[in-house]
């Protein structure tokens, strides 16, 4: 076997390519498979810790048939870093991916109760909003636009948010996962206003006018609507009738730079009030 010693550098070179572009192309299939082929995601599982291990693999065997580890070799403390590093990225992976990825992609679906009541639930967070003898405008539709899409693997995957969010009894993952799994299918609220309540529905899109080019914005919409306290966006309420919560997304803004997002746990009590049992900032401007 003729030896690569000659142009180190190019065989080095070739190491790193696999390292990288191998890593990128695993991650990258397994996130294509998950968001474009959903139904494929358990598949996906198993596929990705084959295509990760891959990766190390490579770097080794070029490592080896370059002969890049051999003592005359001056790319030889480099090499063995790369392989380091390629060893401790898939350890790594598989740590995040057995903790996080796994559970989320595997979980059964939550139990439908039919008597839970979704307009019922929404009506009662809104009541919950300190309105101060005005009332909040609430965005007529629920969806992808309340959420931010690059944030969402990072809030599913985040642990901290998954153990603040955690209640008796209740499986917090599954209502996430089933909450953020429903993000993207805009549809419009169905709650009526009642501004006695503290919230009005802006169903002609009235005050979602005052946003637009030259309409004013917040200055002239308050001058305008002195009781108005600012916007309101929910999601769709995720319940979980084994443990009797639901846990939805509220967004408000009242300025430019005045707002924050929740994501928020609610425990329907016997007299059909909703007591909040979590919450988790997303959010804050």
């Amino acid at each position: 076997m003729e030896t690569s010693t000659k142009k180190p550098w190019w065989s080095f070179a070739l190491l790193v390519a696999v390292f990288w572009f191998g890593n990128v192309l695993a991650v990258g299939v397994g996130y294509f498979i998950v968001k474009i082929y959903p139904e494929y995601a358990t598949t996906a599982v198993y596929a990705l810790p084959l295509l990760l291990l891959s990766v190390p693999v490579a770097c080794f065997w070029i490592a080896w048939r370059r002969r890049l580890l051999q003592r005359d070799n001056r790319t030889r403390p480099f090499a063995i870093a790369i392989l380091f590093i390629a060893g401790v990225f898939y350890i790594y992976s598989m740590y995040v991916y057995s903790l996080n990825v796994c559970p989320s992609l595997v979980l059964p679906e939550l139990k439908e109760d039919p008597s839970f009541d979704q307009n019922w639930a929404i009506r009662s967070v809104l009541e919950t909003l300190p309105s101060d003898s005005g009332y909040f405008i609430v965005d007529p539709t629920f969806g992808a636009h309340v959420f931010m899409f690059d944030e969402l693997d990072r809030w599913l995957r985040d642990q901290r948010i998954v153990g603040r969010l955690s209640c008796d009894g209740c499986n917090t993952r599954m209502m996430l996962n089933k909450l953020f799994g429903s993000a993207d299918q805009l549809e419009r609220l169905t709650v009526a206003s009642s501004p006695e309540c503290g919230y009005v529905v802006d169903w002609d899109g009235a005050f979602e006018a005052y946003f637009r080019k030259g309409a004013g914005g917040w200055e002239r919409l308050y001058r305008d609507h002195p009781k108005a306290r600012g916007i309101v966006q929910v999601s769709r309420p995720i319940y979980d009738p084994d443990c009797g919560v639901f846990l939805v997304y509220i967004g408000v803004q009242c300025h430019w730079v005045s707002g924050r997002g929740r994501l928020v746990a609610y425990r329907i009590a016997p007299d059909s009030t909703i007591v909040e049992v979590a919450s988790v900032g997303l959010w804050i401007s």
